[in-house]
């Protein structure tokens, strides 16, 4: 029986991998598509959980450190690891400061969109410089530019 359903979802999966079912369900998505809270729920979503394992990683040396005054392995199977109430704690304590970051991040990129929409709507966020003045025509390309220049402090 075990063997049956292992062969059943392994047929499945790799028979819904294949490159035709892949091209078939494209839904079309861009990142045009979705609002700008959306994204900016998703990035402080992206900087929480990959943060994680690296404040774990300083939480567990620092709570070791304050703790018992020296770096325990906490890979170490030992007994003198950390107790289950100290791999609590230290999650806990990771797991809120992850949260913290991506609050942090999320208030920053809220306060920078604000005030780069402040300039804009002041009207001095964009500066165009002229370029060398040959009318934006490049012979040795082919192609011909409609204007030539360099934008400065831009919001796009």
């Amino acid at each position: 029986m075990s063997r049956g359903v292992f062969a059943a979802l392994l047929a499945f999966l790799v028979l819904s991998s294949s490159p035709a079912a892949a091209e078939s369900s494209k839904t079309g998505w861009d990142d045009v598509d979705f609002p700008v809270w959306a994204k900016d729920i998703r990035r402080a979503e992206i900087i929480t959980l990959g943060s994680l394992p690296f404040v774990t990683l300083w939480t567990t040396l620092g709570y070791s450190i304050f703790e018992y005054g020296e770096f325990r392995n906490p890979l170490n199977k030992s007994s003198d690891s950390f107790t289950v109430e100290d791999q609590k704690k230290i999650i806990a304590v990771s797991a809120g400061a992850c949260v913290a970051l991506g609050i942090f991040d999320l208030l920053v990129t809220k306060a920078s969109r604000s005030v780069r929409g402040r300039r804009v709507r002041e009207g001095g966020a964009v500066t165009v410089r002229p370029g060398s003045g040959d009318g934006g025509a490049r012979p040795d390309e082919g192609r011909e530019y409609l204007m030539e220049g360099v934008c400065e402090d831009a919001v796009f």
